[in-house]
């Protein structure tokens, strides 16, 4: 998407600003965080290299009339080594810009926004824009063009309905327009969703189940209408987790995601995006614990393998909050090992290092 476009979409919120001021918007009030990230990258193709992230989100809240308002942006720079992108060393990205206007059971959203569906971890069938970085396990998801209604059917049950239309995005993806029902039977929270992508003229269908007995668990699938020449393929999640009382608590997740698709191969995957290649095999495990230590510190540990290829990747991380939540400090790492494959590229199929071996982060994110 172009500077262009991305300049309209300011002007568009400036312009919102003052006819809500004028209409009376009161009781006002600004909140948000800004969040520096350092990290650095170590692989045999390319050598170490460093980089940094700025990073600003900003939302204005107030009230209007019997309803509340509320106007996001999001504001990003990187230098230095950028994992997103094989272009520049150095961008600026406006990855959020949209307006919310909630009263009573309803509320509407548009302009760039993020959409995300599904109980599963990493892997989501049912989301309309999936979006999986193997080279930057924590990045945001960078935001779609989209207006979205939300619609509270029954509070007590948990009911409602979600319809997404003119949504667009930056790699390809136009016009797809979804919609999601959700509703809690019993214990069991159940959504049903559908879609339709106006570019290339195909469907899918999506259910996703997550409930506790004993254990905790969840299973969320898709059945997807492929375009010609391809096969009509799925996709499916099962997962379970269970917690101990370990310290405050030490939660352990193991779940297997299914893909049938024809349409991506290892070979074939664009690794250019932030090596999103975890779409491309057919089966792959994830397993997670987190330790909550105390009320401030978690250390975290997940493990993504490939059945594929046998390739795998570790991916340990540290939570810190400080100043009693106002600040949270960071450190993570993530290591490809095992076999070359999905989750350590080959360099035949990755000669650049664009998903390099090893990653070190750091950051500090402050809200306000």
């Amino acid at each position: 998407m172009n500077n262009s476009f991305h300049k309209s979409i300011i002007c568009l919120l400036c312009l919102l600003f003052l006819p809500l001021s004028a209409l009376g918007a009161d009781k006002s009030e600004v909140d948000g965080y800004i969040e520096f990230r350092g990290f650095s990258v170590d692989d045999d193709r390319r050598g170490r290299e460093s980089g940094s992230l700025w990073h600003l989100r900003p939302t204005w809240k107030g009230k209007l009339g019997t309803g509340r308002f509320k106007i996001t942006g999001d504001f990003n720079r990187r230098s230095g080594y950028v994992e997103r992108s094989s272009g520049s060393d150095h961008s600026s990205e406006l990855s959020r810009a949209y307006v919310e206007f909630n009263k009573g059971q309803w509320d509407l959203r548009a302009g760039k926004q993020a959409i995300h569906w599904g109980s599963a971890h990493i892997w989501n069938p049912t989301d309309p824009f999936p979006e999986i970085f193997v080279a930057d396990p924590w990045a945001e998801r960078q935001g779609v063009v989209a207006f979205r209604f939300d619609r509270l059917i029954d509070e007590f049950k948990d009911e409602s309905l979600t319809i997404v239309a003119l949504a667009d995005d930056e790699v390809g993806r136009e016009r797809r327009h979804v919609v999601k029902y959700s509703r809690l039977f019993g214990v069991t929270d159940f959504s049903f969703s559908a879609g339709y992508d106006d570019k290339v003229n195909t469907q899918w269908y999506g259910l996703d189940l997550r409930g506790e007995k004993v254990v905790g668990w969840w299973v969320e699938a898709v059945w997807r209408e492929a375009p010609q020449p391809f096969d009509d393929w799925y996709e499916a999640v099962i997962g379970i987790d269970y917690s101990y009382d370990v310290k405050k608590g030490l939660l352990l997740a193991l779940q297997y995601y299914r893909n049938t698709s024809d349409i991506f191969t290892p070979t074939t995957t664009n690794l250019g995006v932030g090596g999103a290649a975890t779409v491309a095999g057919r089966n792959h495990m994830s397993f997670t614990a987190t330790l909550t230590l105390d009320d401030d510190i978690s250390p975290n540990l997940t493990i993504l393998r490939s059945f594929d290829d046998d390739s795998m990747m570790i991916i340990p991380q540290v939570s810190w909050k400080l100043k009693g939540g106002r600040d949270e400090l960071i450190f993570g790492s993530r290591f490809g090992v095992g076999d070359t494959g999905i989750y350590k590229p080959a360099s035949a199929i990755d000669p650049f290092g664009i998903t390099p071996e090893r990653a070190y982060y750091v950051w500090l994110r402050r809200f306000f």
